[in-house]
């Protein structure tokens, strides 16, 4: 469970982008499970601008709700998996910031979201309160969580391809 925890971070992180109203392919409207769509009704009443996106593993539900950007996450059946809001560097705590500057200087922020909900029934891992951030330089990427208590830990580091220009 926790191995999929950190791979919904990834997904959400690498795709923290918003469209406008509309599944960003038309196909993607075809591929959205109709249980997805009636769960998310439920269960964010005061979502707006909401946009679909669909691949091989999940289907995404991203939104604005209260002036905040969020994302809900469902497998390809509709089964509901998890929510995150986007945040702004401002928005992480400040002893995690504080930490996360002292200990990668050498990146600059790119992006960052909070694990807001998870299904009812998920006791035994529990991530909500978890923040996601994704740190770059000119040669790495790197995902770090940052617990409620607020520990900072590095889960991976990827190395960016650069492309010799003409």
């Amino acid at each position: 469970m926790k191995k999929l925890s950190i791979v919904i971070a990834f997904f959400l992180l690498t795709t923290a982008t918003f469209a406008t109203t509309k599944a960003e392919r038309k196909d993607d409207v075809k591929k959205i499970a109709y249980n997805a769509v009636q769960n998310f009704e439920a269960d964010f009443k005061t979502a707006k601008d909401v946009s679909w996106k669909v691949n091989d593993q999940y289907i995404k539900a991203s939104f604005t709700s209260e002036g905040k950007k969020m994302a809900a996450l469902y497998d390809l059946q509709g089964t509901y998996l998890g929510a995150v809001e986007y945040l702004t560097y401002e928005q992480i705590p400040l002893k995690a910031r504080t930490e996360i500057q002292k200990r990668f200087k050498d990146f600059s922020f790119s992006s960052a979201l909070k694990i807001v909900s998870r299904p009812e029934g998920n006791e035994s891992f529990n991530d909500v309160g978890t923040y996601w951030v994704d740190l770059i330089n000119d040669v790495k990427q790197l995902y770090v969580s940052v617990s409620p208590s607020l520990s900072v830990a590095l889960h991976k580091t990827l190395t960016i391809e650069t492309t010799a220009s003409n």
